[in-house]
């Protein structure tokens, strides 16, 4: 595997020397012939007649038939003379540029130095996210079922086979800034100062925050900065903090906060029991139970150890996220007529039925958080929700952080196809947000909501895309986080009246595993997990038997959705099978 990488950097490493290479002979090829286009205009002819018949040549060249080119009246041409179509290119002066004071010249290198390094970035961007987008276009196929009519058989794959372990890796660990927090919001939702870490710096500071509102979709508004010493309420779901010493900008970030002030004054939420369970899904983007096995191994044993699910039947309905998704969330087919009709390009999506609004009505708190903005499920290519279609909505957090520090937003992606192939172009991960993995902040933020809304009914939907959707490898560093995600859910007891579901939408769409047979499949055949309360197992055995018998069949989205509306209606009774047609989706 180490050969292959230092293969492909040479790779990278030899694109980028030619591009450099063919830059500057461009450039020495245009310096040399900067000069006024006038002086590259030659014009070449000789005198002829323009009739054999001498009376008809002598009247095309009478006085009456010439004219004075460009103006000049001892050089008189006919109309089928070819300088009648040459331009006329008056000469050019060259003026000095204008002198600046010893002031203005500083500033101009001040400003100078101040942008270089932005520019430098910017451009190195654009060359390697040329590189980037011509290596990972997903692969596509189209296959052809010799026999329709022949039973559908599961395949029994060893995620460690052989023809897949090559493009298998581990890649190094995620090395985030070493500085460590000087706030942080505490458990009930108050801003603090890490006192600690501030006595170490031995410096005075001054803290200021503001708060930040989603305005739209794509976009956020900042309060008024305000002073803190001492620990304050946030009434907003996302922060803005920063910290200055001596006048000097020290730290600068964006926290999130779960408003449980604001969420329960505005509504009923009702307490949790073994009737009205709650739902906490927690999904990976491109992740195949295949891949799970490899790139989780802690979270997947960790499942299994407690007896629980996983689907080895669960299949994509579409090649990308959103139908998927939309299955799972409406029970209805994305882009059909079964929902509501609307173009998404420029109306909003508030009006599809999703499943959160049920268990809104009947007394839930919401959340649903999805940590890629640029290409999140309901915004891509899609004009997104028009109020916030959940009590917490996550997205204006990552939005906040994109409009605050836009150059780090827009090289991150950059510098990770970079680590992808083991090439190190600065010296923090640009998996990282400050001094924490990104992925972490986000499974923090889904901790929080669980841990603050305990023993009231919540639905919560976590999505995480960026670690794994382009670089299946780098999934791995997100199992330990995962695995201590769903410890801390047994340990603290949030699992009781909680059924917590671990998916994914389909498999690697952009790695080169789907080359082979077993790639081809799994990207197809996404994770499915379930974890179902001990004494809803108990009370209501056949449930847990029913999902043992459906763990070798084939399973949908739809199925899934089904799943979420018995929890809604409280349907954990015994129920005869479905024998009629035409057959239900799940």
């Amino acid at each position: 595997m180490w050969q292959e990488a230092r293969k492909q950097e040479k790779k990278i490493r030899g694109l980028m020397v030619d591009y450099k290479k063919r830059a500057e002979r461009r450039r020495e090829f245009y310096e040399k012939i900067k000069l006024d286009p006038a002086q590259f205009v030659r014009a070449y002819g000789r005198p002829c007649k323009i009739n054999l018949d001498p009376a008809v040549a002598y009247a095309a060249e009478s006085p009456q038939s010439m004219m004075p080119w460009q103006g000049q009246e001892d050089n008189m041409i006919d109309r089928f003379d070819v300088r009648a179509h040459l331009d006329y290119m008056p000469q050019t002066k060259i003026v000095a540029p204008p002198t600046l004071s010893k002031r203005e010249e500083e500033e101009r290198s001040i400003n100078y130095e101040r942008y270089r390094i932005i520019v430098e970035n910017e451009c190195a961007g654009l060359i390697l996210l040329i590189l980037m987008n011509s290596y990972i276009q997903p692969v596509r196929f189209i296959f052809v079922h010799q026999s329709i009519n022949s039973t559908c058989l599961l395949p029994d794959i060893d995620p460690f086979d052989k023809s897949v372990m090559q493009y298998i890796w581990h890649p190094k660990p995620i090395v985030c800034e070493p500085s460590a927090s000087i706030v942080y919001i505490d458990k009930m939702g108050k801003l603090q100062l890490n006192r600690s870490e501030i006595s170490n710096k031995n410096n005075h500071f001054d803290c200021f925050y503001r708060l930040i509102k989603r305005s739209g979709d794509n976009d956020v508004t900042l309060s008024q900065e305000v002073k803190f010493l001492r620990p304050v309420y946030i009434p907003s779901d996302y922060v803005n903090v920063k910290c200055f010493a001596d006048q000097r900008l020290l730290y600068d970030i964006v926290l999130h906060n779960v408003d449980f002030k604001t969420v329960q004054e505005n509504k009923e939420i009702l307490n949790e029991n073994d009737k009205c369970l709650s739902v906490l899904i927690f999904g990976l983007d491109s992740v195949s139970r295949l891949a799970a096995e490899r790139k989780l191994p802690k979270t997947m044993n960790l499942i299994k150890s407690s007896m629980d699910i996983n689907f080895k039947g669960y299949t994509s309905i579409a090649a990308i996220t959103y139908p998927n998704l939309m299955a799972s969330l409406t029970g209805k087919t994305a882009y059909s007529n079964e929902l509501p009709k609307l173009n998404p390009r420029k109306e909003f999506t508030d009006k599809y039925p999703f499943i959160w609004k049920n268990f809104s009505q009947k007394g839930y708190v919401t959340m649903f958080s999805e940590d890629f903005p640029e290409i999140s499920m309901f915004n891509y290519m899609q004009k997104g929700f028009k109020d916030s279609p959940v009590d917490h909505y996550l997205r204006p957090y990552y939005i906040a952080r994109e409009k605050l520090h836009p150059v780090q937003s827009n090289l991150d992606q950059v510098f990770m196809f970079l680590e992808d192939k083991d090439i190190k172009m600065k010296k923090y991960s640009s998996l990282c947000y400050k001094s924490r993995p990104k992925h972490a902040i986000h499974i923090d933020h889904y901790k929080n909501f669980v841990s603050t809304y305990k023993g009231y009914r919540k639905f919560g939907l976590s999505w995480l895309t960026e670690i794994g959707h382009d670089y299946m490898n780098f999934l791995e560093h997100a199992d330990d986080d995962i695995e201590q995600m769903i410890q801390y859910f047994y340990n603290e007891g949030l699992f009781k009246n909680t059924i917590f579901i671990l998916f994914g939408d389909h498999g690697p769409r952009t790695d080169e595993i789907r080359n082979t047979a077993i790639g081809r499949i799994e990207e197809r055949m996404p994770l499915l997990s379930i974890i179902i309360p001990e004494q809803i197992k108990n009370k209501y055995p056949h449930i847990h038997t029913n999902l043992q018998d459906n763990e070798n069949k084939l399973t949908s989205p739809f199925d899934l959705h089904e799943t979420f509306v018995d929890i809604l209606n409280e349907n954990f009774t015994l129920s005869e099978k479905v024998m009629t047609r035409p057959y239900p989706r799940g």
